[in-house]
């Protein structure tokens, strides 16, 4: 399972994860367009979002079973 310590987010976002698999990470404006693309398994990933405009996104999180989390999260600078 996922966690998030907050919604807001500065310079850059600690994204924390109980999974010991790879999972993907992405986040989107509300268009739909994708900012963030990427796969890890690390157990906390932290994402420079310093070059992206302060807005509202939708974060998602999609284990290697398909299990997704998804969240609205405000970036701020």
């Amino acid at each position: 399972m996922f966690t998030f310590q907050n919604s807001l987010f500065f310079c850059k976002a600690t994204l924390y994860s109980k999974l010991h698999t790879p999972y993907s990470i992405a986040l989107q404006n509300l268009l739909g367009q994708t900012y963030i693309n990427l796969a890890t398994s690390n157990e906390s990933e932290t994402i420079d979002i310093s070059n992206i405009l302060s807005g509202i996104y939708m974060l998602a999180l999609c284990d290697s079973e398909g299990q997704r989390v998804t969240r609205k999260v405000v970036i701020v600078h």
